[in-house]
């Protein structure tokens, strides 16, 4: 695990590699949390994370889904929904850099009387939504990244290696 001044020199340096995580509810309604911290701050924005270096899909999976939600998914119980590239003009800390990420974009269905666990996601969050894709479309803190994957066409999204 890289420390906060390595972490930031790889920010600036490289692209980041992570999963985001579309999770609805039994109502079609999409989790989104309000970002506290850059990039996206006071943004909303669905949970998500970096994967580490050797860390392999199936077990970042399992730590970003379990630590997010407090559910272990594995890649199986997810449908991938593309590949998309998001940048930022600043990064989680100070410097005049952005952050680059290549972002494989999952969806998941809760099960009937499933819940999360929204302390993980409290971490970076200052409070968590659940919104229709028609009220993420029109919501003015939703984050354009996040509006993309409702887009047929999005400007952002990668030839898939998952369709």
């Amino acid at each position: 695990m890289l420390d906060e001044k390595e972490f930031k020199e790889k920010v600036r340096l490289a692209t980041l590699v992570s999963f985001d995580l579309l999770i609805f509810d039994e109502k079609g309604r999409l989790l989104l949390g309000l970002r506290k911290n850059k990039p996206a701050k006071d943004f909303l924005f669905v949970p998500g994370a970096s994967i580490w270096k050797g860390e392999t899909f199936k077990t970042a999976m399992k730590r970003i889904s379990k630590s997010e939600l407090g559910i272990e998914l594995e890649l199986g119980d997810v449908e991938c929904l593309g590949t998309y590239e998001h940048f930022y003009e600043d990064n989680f800390g100070d410097g005049d850099f952005g952050t680059h990420y290549i972002c494989h974009a999952f969806r998941y269905h809760l099960k009937e009387n499933e819940k999360i666990d929204s302390g993980g996601l409290m971490d970076q969050h200052e409070g968590i939504f659940w919104l229709s894709p028609e009220e993420i479309k029109e919501h003015g803190k939703v984050h354009q990244n996040v509006k993309n994957y409702f887009l047929k066409k999005a400007s952002n999204r990668l030839e898939s290696w998952c369709r």
